[in-house]
């Protein structure tokens, strides 16, 4: 109102920091943002693959040391957690087949 608060794309961006800071993908942030009235941000690949990169090491033991059947499972579980926390499918398609093969 006397522009204490900033302009509505300003208070996203903000919220949008606040939420990339506790590892929410983008998905959920502007999920929470559209709840609140406020603009969705743009997503940031490399942020969104390095945040659920984060994630996922924090959680998973190495894959390369499981059987195909555990594998399998340990896979579908990350995948899960991943959309959980408001990941799009290309990040954990990216973050399962790709970087944790290594």
């Amino acid at each position: 109102v006397n522009g204490w608060l900033g302009s509505p794309e300003e208070i996203s961006k903000k919220m949008a920091n606040l939420l990339h800071r506790r590892n929410k993908g983008i998905r959920y942030i502007n999920n929470y943002l559209q709840g609140k009235g406020l603009p969705e941000v743009n997503s940031d690949r490399d942020l969104e693959l390095e945040k659920a990169l984060a994630l996922v090491k924090n959680k998973v033991s190495i894959l390369s040391e499981l059987s195909f059947a555990e594998k399998q499972k340990e896979q579908a579980r990350i995948g899960r957690f991943l959309i959980s926390r408001g990941f799009d499918s290309e990040t954990v398609r990216k973050v399962i087949y790709e970087k944790l093969r290594d």
